[in-house]
Formats: structure tokens, sequence, C-alpha cells
């Protein structure tokens, strides 16, 4: 007789299992799971349901087995993902504390497990965790993104499949996971507009403009030409200091009504403290990146990215590339922008309940 734990590879659920359970083909649960037309939404909705609650994960050699199949290249070994940090970890702080921990979740949940590294450890360089992550069978590094616009990760990737979240890393050209930044302004001017502003203006730190390939100052400069009525008020882009006065001449002489910005570090609220000016009772204020996770900032008008979103997103990216055997870096560089959000917040009253 056939033994009932014949078809579970080391205590991993398969398709054949999940099929015996809904009296259905094998094929047909593998189809179904890659959310293939050949079956009707509900056969699929069932099988993902039945995946679901039967804990079904992937196996990711297998993956790429079959993509060995198909392309008859070498199988990636191991079934390890990395995340590769600019930010030591935890680091409760940093936006990688909020990217990392969804990214193992989705890692997980495709079937691999994924670790934190951080570049620069002491002690560590780029060629010694190329021997690390060679010795311990990786298949794909997840660069996070970086404090400075333009990075350079010198790792070499020939061995691995990788991917890029956010724009500031430039150097390996891999594929890239981003929110829509052009998205996000268009969508934080028009909410900051149709609440009765008149006198719209952009300001962050000029580091931090570059970080996301200065897409927020060309969305607002776009706006301005869509808005031929309303003042033109130039982008104020200031040093990260904040120093010499510059942001405190140009507020004397545009007087904004609602400013565009960012948090304390990257964009102007230190500076309006220091000149006293109150938000929302004097001037609104909308951030292009409300941090959910930062008290003092969690209530700010704004945008809300799709944080979790984009670090599940990177992983499924990522293991397509291992699935298709695609390492190093791609001829066919793709680069995928997630929308963000409106979430109204407490700093843009509309100006007519102003005080």
């Amino acid at each position: 007789m056939k033994n009932e734990k014949e078809d579970t590879a080391g205590g991993r659920l398969t398709q054949r299992e999940l099929a015996r359970k809904l009296g259905v083909s094998q094929a047909t649960i593998s189809r179904a799971l890659a959310k293939n037309s050949r079956h009707s939404a509900e056969m699929r909705k069932r099988v993902a349901a039945e995946a679901e609650q039967a804990g079904y994960r992937p196996d990711p050699v297998l993956a790429s087995l079959n993509a060995y199949r198909r392309m008859r290249r070498p199988i990636t070994q191991g079934q390890t993902l990395v995340w590769f940090g600019g930010t030591q970890e935890g680091d409760r702080s940093s936006y990688e504390a909020i990217l990392f921990p969804a990214a193992r979740t989705r890692a997980e949940a495709l079937g691999y497990g994924m670790e934190y590294f951080w570049e620069n450890e002491p002690g560590y360089s780029a060629q010694r965790y190329e021997q690390i992550f060679n010795a311990r069978g990786v298949a794909g590094v997840v660069f996070g993104p970086r404090a400075q616009p333009h990075a350079r990760i010198e790792l070499k990737i020939e061995n691995f499949s990788a991917v890029a979240l956010g724009r500031s890393v430039d150097w390996p050209p891999v594929d890239r996971v981003s929110t829509d930044h052009f998205q996000t302004m268009e969508m934080c001017y028009a909410a900051v507009r149709d609440r009765g502003f008149r006198r719209i203006a952009f300001s962050m730190t000029e580091s931090y403009s570059e970080r996301v390939a200065g897409l927020w100052a060309g969305a607002f400069l776009r706006q301005q030409m869509r808005n031929p009525k309303l003042p033109k008020i130039p982008p104020m882009l200031d040093d990260d200091a904040h120093s010499g006065g510059k942001f405190e001449a140009w507020f004397s002489k545009w007087k904004p009504d609602a400013i565009i910005t960012m948090g304390w570090h990257f964009g102007c609220l230190a500076s309006l403290e220091r000149m006293k000016v109150r938000f929302p009772q004097e001037v609104g204020v909308a951030l292009l990146v409300v941090p959910e996770h930062e008290a003092l900032l969690a209530g700010f008008s704004g945008i809300h990215e799709p944080v979790e979103e984009l670090a599940a997103f990177a992983v499924d990216v990522l293991v397509g590339r291992i699935r298709n055997n695609e390492r190093g870096v791609p001829r066919d560089r793709r680069v995928h922008l997630l929308p963000g959000r409106w979430f109204e917040g407490r700093t843009l009253a509309p100006l007519p309940l102003r005080s």
C-alpha cells in the first residue's frame, strides 16, 4: 500500500496532497495557484483558500528545477534570501525596521527564509559578505534603501538574484521597487488645492530631493503649469543643516499659505518652529511621507506610502528572478512603482475653518 506521507517532502505539504483534498488533479492545483485563466475565478479562489488554510508553501528548489527544465540552465541552490541593509538591525527608528519584517513574512510565505545583514558591520567588507552568502547558498539579495542618494554597493552579485527597494541605490543596476513619487506629489498638491489653499509651496532638503531623483520637484513644477491661476512659488531646497537663513528669507518673500514638505530632518518643520510659525493655524502642512510609526508625525496630513506592500512586492520580484535562474545584473532591468494613498490628518484644515 502507498505510504500516506509519501507525497510530503520533509514535512512540506505538496500540491498532490492539496489535489487529493479537493478532489482535483495536481495540474489543476498548479494552474490555479499560478492564477491561470484556464480555470474559473471561483476555482482559483477555492484552491487559494484551501492552500492558505492547510499551510501550503511552494518549494523554492522545485520551482528552480522547473525553471531549469524550461531554460536548461543550472539550478539556483539554497532557500535563503538576504536583506542587505543600510541601517543597523534593531534600529527601530529606521525605515528598514518596518520594511524587513514585511519582506521576511512574504519570503516565508513563498517558502524561503530571510536574514538581515548590515552593510557597514565593523570588520566586514563586500568581499567577506560575498564569501558568507556563497557559503550559505543564498539565492537572492534585497538591497534596502540608503540614507544618501546615488549609493554604490560593491557586492558582486553574479551568483545571486537581486532587487533594490527605493531609488537611493544606483549600483548594481538591478530591478527596482519604489513608491511612485511623481504620483504622490500630484495627489498631495491636488489635496492641498482642493482644500482652498492658493499659495502652495514645496520645501525639503536638496539631498532628499535628489534621493528620489528629483521626481517630487518635477511633479510640483508640473502641477504649477497645470494650475496657471495659482501663484508660482519656486521650490525651496535647503541644505541638510537648515543653516544660512535660506528658508526664512524664502518664506518671508513668498508667504505661502500651505507647504508640501517632509518630516523634521528632511523638510522644513524645524525651520517653521524656529520662526514660531504655527501649523495649521498660520500655514497648512502636508507631508509627502507620513511616517505612521512615528508618534510625533503620525497625525500629519499627507501621503501614506505602501511600506509593507513595497517590501512584499520586492520579494515577489526577487523570487521571480530566482525561479527563472536569472542571476547577476539583468539584461531587462525593470522598475516597479506602487502608488501612495492620501491621509487626511490634522495639519491641513480647509481655509474657511482656520482661525
